[in-house]
């Protein structure tokens, strides 16, 4: 009689499980074929066929005559997925070129590390195929942990996050009411060493060109108090926020901004998001001015994927290869018992402390 699918999904299953538990730990040898057929009383086909299965899956190799064995870093142990809510194309609340950078050290894992980012994009809540793969990792134990690049409301609702069977993390906070680990971007202490760096440069006006944060009067107040406890003046109408799509608008602010009287513009400029600057130093040589020389640029970069500029600047950012770093770590961190810190803060770095 010939044996269905549910008696190959069932020693599938049986082998995975074995695996997952450290029953069959990494480099341990399967029984034989014909082992596994007494076992489970399985014809040599479906055995064949479960075996298959567990080796697309990434378990297990065949090495010849000498058998099947489980592969050195198997998919429980060593892959993370790397979860974006949209494709690369999208652009959401200045998060394009970040989610870039991140996607690009996730696809150049292998450089870094011997544990393996799989990027899936699209899970965002509804039923889809990379939603459908995600929830078929976890369910089957092929996936070591979950990182979410920003949690959306239909992924905050359901299962991988109300009851996770794998360890998560998120990028940028998820919903209050979500009590994952998260890992964030110091952006006010970017603010505060840009404005450090433009003092020290004997800079003492300046002006910000960046994306509109959440909270507008905050974000003003901050900059306002920053730079006068560093004797340094601004303007609320020489700080200008908008969408990162807005790149012509912060071509033209730059512009305007330099085309006033040398003793009434700003000769020290910061731009707080690397989509708007190769924009926003366009504006700067528009305006006849020489970076470096009539006007000092902080320039927000994403590390190592820092963005051309038509003038000199010095970049301050944030490396995307630590940001990965850290959510694996805080994933393996549950995956072992310990508990990872509710929040982190990756610091800002320049340029030449980017390794």
């Amino acid at each position: 009689m010939q044996e269905g699918p549910g008696k190959t999904n069932k020693v599938l299953q049986s082998l995975r499980g074995r695996i997952v538990s450290a029953k069959l730990p990494a480099g341990a040898r399967l029984p034989t074929r014909k082992e596994l057929e007494e076992r489970f009383h399985a014809g040599p086909h479906t055995i064949q066929r479960a075996l298959d299965l567990l080796k697309a899956q990434g378990f297990v190799e065949a090495r010849g005559t000498r058998g099947t064995f489980v592969v050195e870093y198997p998919p429980h142990l060593y892959e993370y997925a790397v979860a974006f809510p949209y494709g690369v194309r999208h652009d959401d609340a200045g998060a394009a070129r970040f989610w870039s950078a991140l996607r690009s050290e996730a696809a150049f894992s292998e450089q870094w590390t011997p544990k393996r980012l799989v990027i899936l994009d699209n899970i965002n809540g509804t039923e889809n195929d990379s939603l459908r793969d995600l929830t078929a990792r976890v369910s089957d134990g092929r996936i070591a942990g979950v990182i979410f690049v920003a949690v959306p409301e239909g992924v905050a609702g359901g299962p991988l996050i109300r009851k996770p069977s794998v360890p998560t993390v998120a990028v940028w906070d998820a919903p209050a009411d979500v009590r994952i680990p998260t890992v964030r971007l110091d952006l006010k202490a970017f603010m505060s060493k840009a404005l450090a760096y433009l003092a020290e440069h004997g800079r003492k006006r300046i002006a910000v060109i960046g994306v509109s944060p959440e909270d507008k009067r905050s974000f003003y107040g901050d900059v306002m108090r920053m730079a006068a406890r560093r004797k340094l003046r601004t303007e609320p109408y020489w700080i200008h926020l908008m969408h990162p799509d807005d790149g012509d608008c912060a071509q033209s602010c730059t512009h305007l901004l330099m085309r006033a009287p040398r003793a009434e513009r700003p000769d020290g400029l910061i731009i707080t998001d690397d989509n708007l600057v190769p924009f926003a130093t366009s504006g700067l040589e528009a305006a006849g001015a020489r970076g470096g020389v009539d006007a000092d640029v902080v320039a927000h970069a994403n590390f190592p994927w820092a963005t051309d500029t038509v003038t000199p600047v010095a970049r301050l950012g944030f490396d995307a290869r630590e940001v990965l770093r850290v959510c694996v770590d805080a994933i393996d961190r549950q995956r072992h018992g310990r508990t990872a810190a509710r929040r982190t803060q990756i610091s800002p770095r320049w340029e030449h402390e980017v390794k």
